[in-house]
């Protein structure tokens, strides 16, 4: 049994082509059915595709930070874009002044050590270099379990944006003015 270290031994980068391939076993890890554990394998694919650099539904292009162990394990993700038309709605915001936290995953071993709060950290630094005021978040009932964190991470919880993820399916949202 590998023993677990804290954060303080995790660096945060920017993602780089090599760690895309090391990143499947977070993401099957995490994008999963709550209910069933079903890995949902095709959105695993497009996720893996935008870190290679493809746009995404709303032509976005996607900025990754990735979080590694000491031995240089890839131990989780976040990234961030342009807000989606939906959350510039919700926001009443707009691109100049606002990104969007996005694919914000770390590996089971790692949860509650800290990991997450660095990249969100490395986030929030990149955002606020590209001139933008605040972060915007929203996460749907399949990640439920991580809207703790958020609480704890942005300055305000703004409400539920009704349907985001289909019929009932609302995504909680938050903001961090940065």
């Amino acid at each position: 049994m590998v023993e677990k270290i804290g954060a303080s031994d995790v660096t945060v980068n920017l993602l780089v082509g090599s760690d895309v391939s090391n990143l499947e076993t977070v993401l099957m890890q995490n994008v999963v059915d709550p209910e069933t554990g079903e890995k949902f394998t095709a959105e695993i694919d497009k996720i893996m595709g935008y870190m290679r650099g493809q746009k995404d539904e709303y032509g976005r292009r996607r900025k990754y930070f990735v979080a590694k162990d000491a031995q240089g394990k890839v131990i989780g993700c976040m990234a961030y874009s342009v807000p989606d038309p939906d959350m510039l709605v919700h926001f009443a915001t707009n691109t100049e002044e606002s990104a969007e936290l996005l694919n914000a995953f770390v590996d089971d071993d790692w949860k509650g050590k800290g990991v997450g709060r660095k990249l969100f950290n490395a986030v929030c630094e990149g955002v606020q270099m590209g001139g933008r005021k605040m972060l915007l978040v929203n996460s749907g009932p399949r990640y439920e379990k991580s809207w703790p964190f958020y609480d704890n991470v942005c300055d305000q919880n703004t409400g539920f944006i009704k349907d985001k993820y289909g019929i009932d399916r609302d995504a909680n949202t938050w903001v961090k003015f940065l």
